[in-house]
Formats: C-alpha cells, sequence, structure tokens
C-alpha cells in the first residue's frame, strides 16, 4: 500500500495557467508539455479529458471534491458510460499511465471550477497602495490556486487476477487482484532524479 502528495512550485502553476487551458497540467504530465499537444484536436490526451469532464461533472459536485485529496470512482459507472465513446475498460488495462492521470485532471477541474478571482493578482512589481487589498488578493490568489495533486481510486474493478498470474507481462498495466493485507509499513519515497553539484567548477550533473 501507498500513498502520495505532489506539490508544485508556483512558478509551474503560473506557467500552466498561462499556456494550458487545464488548471494543473504540470501536476499530472510533468513530462509532457501541453505546447506539444495543443492543435492536435485529435489527440488521446485531449479527446480522452474532454470526455472525462463532460461526464464526471454529472457524477460530481465542486463541493463533493473540493479539498480531497483521493476521490473513490465506482469503475463499473465509468465503464458503462465511457465503454463505446472511448474504450474505457481497455485503456484503462492497456494504458493506465495516461488514462488515470486524465481522470484526475478532469476532476481537478470540478474540484477547482477553473475560478480566477476578480481582484487583480498582485506581484512584488506592482505593490499596491493600499495594504488591505493586498492581502485579500494574496488570499484570494492562495486559494484559487490548486497546488496539490488528487489522486483517484478505483474500486469494483474487473476482471480480477489471482496474485500468481501477477507476471512481468503486466508490468506498466492496470490490474485488480483479491487478497488480505497481513503487513503494512511507512511508505518509502523513490528518488526519481538528483542533482550533483561540483565544488570546484560549480557544474551541474543530473542523474535520473
Amino acid at each position: 500500500m501507498s500513498s502520495s502528495t505532489q506539490i508544485v512550485s508556483q512558478r509551474d502553476l503560473d506557467g500552466d495557467l498561462d499556456e494550458a487551458p487545464y488548471l494543473g497540467w504540470g501536476l499530472y504530465f510533468p513530462g509532457l508539455p501541453y505546447s506539444s499537444l495543443s492543435g492536435d484536436e485529435e489527440n488521446p490526451v485531449l479527446v480522452t479529458i474532454g470526455e472525462l469532464i463532460e461526464h464526471l461533472k454529472g457524477m460530481f459536485t465542486r463541493q463533493e471534491v473540493e479539498g480531497e485529496k483521493s476521490i473513490p470512482i465506482d469503475y463499473t459507472k465509468l465503464r458503462e458510460a465511457l465503454e463505446e465513446k472511448i474504450g474505457f475498460s481497455d485503456l484503462l488495462h492497456q494504458q493506465p499511465l495516461m488514462l488515470i492521470p486524465c481522470l484526475e485532471i478532469a476532476i481537478h477541474q470540478i474540484a477547482h471550477g477553473k475560478v480566477v478571482p476578480e481582484t487583480p493578482v498582485l506581484t512584488p512589481s506592482t505593490p499596491s497602495s493600499d495594504p488591505g487589498k493586498e492581502r485579500e488578493s494574496r488570499n484570494l490568489t492562495a486559494k484559487y490556486q490548486p497546488s496539490r495533486k488528487l489522486n483517484v481510486r478505483l474500486f469494483h474493478c474487473e476482471p480480477k487476477i489471482s496474485l500468481r498470474a501477477l507476471k512481468s507481462n503486466l508490468i506498466n498495466k492496470f490490474v485488480s487482484i483479491r487478497g488480505t493485507v497481513i503487513r503494512v509499513s511507512n511508505v518509502k519515497p523513490t528518488v526519481l532524479q538528483m542533482n550533483f553539484r561540483c565544488c570546484s567548477c560549480g557544474s551541474m550533473q543530473t542523474k535520473f
């Protein structure tokens, strides 16, 4: 069992708001710039996100998902609604690394409502003459700038496979198993990237 919380910098969020039409794009697709997809209306990622938003906004309200870290969703309901449109079950089992972020960013739009405060966002380069208004603007910005990643938790998934069937051919595939948890341990972070700086010349080297 594992869980994760991802926080991005304000710089990353600002870049997403300027370029992508979806809030939090960098949270869910950190290695996929939106600019590489824009203009391609048939791109499977954009088509899937659009279909999911249209369906999920009828399943959830902003009040139900706002402030939540994990969102449980019934797999059978999604399959019934989206099987003919996007081939949901095959897409989930064969390409979960694409579909699950699409699910999460679709719910992200519902949770935050793509709300932009009417009060202008103040930056250090444009100070306000009224300290009260400046504090109010900062509070609004902090409220509507999403910085935490939503995690989708699917339940009632089918088909279920036995533990003996878990083999290397299922790596990067979505599977459902049934069992009894007999022991749990602390969540251990996995290092995906490290930067090393030379003390002599100051050059930076990145290891993945």
